[in-house]
């Protein structure tokens, strides 16, 4: 009876895919096949009061034509494929391929104190000093019972906090499962605040689960998230360990989860185990446009990660996004999209970077102008 009802349930996966559509306050996005944070993607392209709007099954021959229309009409279109199945070929050449997920990686030092000298910059001066003003203690536990009360106590509420719609929650059994996980703590004037479960892979460190003490965000403020990092970074070269991943994050730039892991020192790189997405952007859409401009988004090209970003007219909008595209190890390329004059204008400062790849763009057109059109013609006329 299981075998039928599994192959009832695959069966309507592939032939009968999802749409989901969300809207907000800046658009909309779809979402086909087998998203599995579509919810929080959703808000980077939808803006503020991002909510689900309809939801209904279609045909898979359906679905290519789906994605286009939608996406020429204005909306953000995803193709989101489960493990096993096949991309569409309808998009290729006019889909950009994203990653779902980031992986924040850092070569660790000899010592601690190279450590601590590496890690120390103008973006983590702060966070470092009020982690010293905190005053936090730490440990390291594999204690079950510790385990247990991190997961209740911890983890679940911050999961049910940071991500209502779509937070996965390991179960407290996989948690205890293994050897080689721990779990660091920091305790304030004498209280276990927060913690992270970390886990040793070959010689890498991976820190996992976050949790702090009932979601409360007056803790947080605290910076316990900055001063677990660095703690764990401080047990990876304890450890002898080459290298600390510190988790995955969702493939956009500004100033959110990557920004705030990436200024710690770690390089971006692509996970191969997860399948990456067929994401149609028409760039005669101001709402597309925007979204580029406020969070740069992660896509794969030849197996290196590249960035499409929209620059906006003016001396801020050119010192912020030169400056973005300055900070990040990881990337091969940074397209740079904007109209003639505002790339003009921002030519010199531009040059200073070479990585980054200016295009420009009009976009008025009858017909859609498809991000992944214009990163192939413009891959195309440099391979010539």
């Amino acid at each position: 009876m299981k075998s039928i009802l599994s192959k009832f349930v695959s069966n309507l996966r592939i032939n009968h895919p999802k749409a989901a559509q969300f809207s907000g306050s800046k658009g909309k996005c779809w979402f086909y096949g087998s998203p599995d944070r579509a919810p929080s993607m959703a808000d980077y392209f939808c803006g503020h009061e991002t909510r689900l709007s309809s939801e209904q099954r279609l045909q898979r021959a359906e679905m290519a034509a789906q994605c286009l229309s939608r996406a020429a009409d204005g909306a953000t279109a995803i193709y989101c494929p489960a493990r096993d199945d096949a991309d569409l070929p309808e998009l290729d050449g006019l889909a950009i391929s994203v990653p779902p997920r980031i992986e924040l990686k850092k070569t660790l030092p000899g010592t601690e104190d190279e450590l601590m000298a590496g890690v120390r910059n103008s973006t983590t001066k702060e966070d470092l000093r009020r982690i010293r003003k905190a005053g936090f203690t730490y440990r390291v536990t594999r204690d079950p019972d510790d385990i247990r009360t991190f997961h209740a106590n911890f983890y679940v509420p911050l999961v049910r906090q940071q991500f209502p719609d779509d937070g996965t929650i390991l179960s407290v059994d996989k948690m205890l499962e293994g050897n080689q996980r721990e779990l660091v703590c920091a305790d304030l004037d004498g209280e276990w605040v927060g913690g992270i479960m970390n886990e040793t892979h070959d010689t890498n460190y991976a820190m996992a689960q976050l949790g702090i003490l009932n979601a409360d965000e007056t803790i947080r403020n605290s910076r316990v998230v900055s001063a677990l990092l660095v703690r764990s970074m401080q047990r990876g070269v304890e450890l002898g360990l080459d290298t600390t991943t510190l988790g995955f994050s969702l493939p956009f730039l500004g100033k959110g989860p990557i920004w705030f892991k990436a200024k710690w020192g770690c390089a971006l790189q692509p996970n191969p185990n997860w399948r990456s997405m067929q994401v149609m952007l028409d760039l005669r859409h101001e709402t597309v446009r925007q979204t580029l401009a406020d969070c740069p988004i992660i896509h794969l090209e030849n197996g290196a990660l590249s960035v499409s970003s929209w620059l906006e007219p003016g001396e801020a909008a050119l010192k912020a996004l030169s400056r973005e595209a300055e900070r990040y190890t990881g990337i091969a390329k940074w397209y740079m999209m904007g109209d003639s004059d505002t790339l003009d204008a921002a030519a010199e400062v531009l040059a200073t970077n070479d990585r980054v790849v200016p295009i420009k763009l009009e976009a008025s057109s009858p017909d859609p102008i498809w991000l992944g059109a214009v990163l192939a013609e413009r891959g195309a006329s440099q391979g010539a």
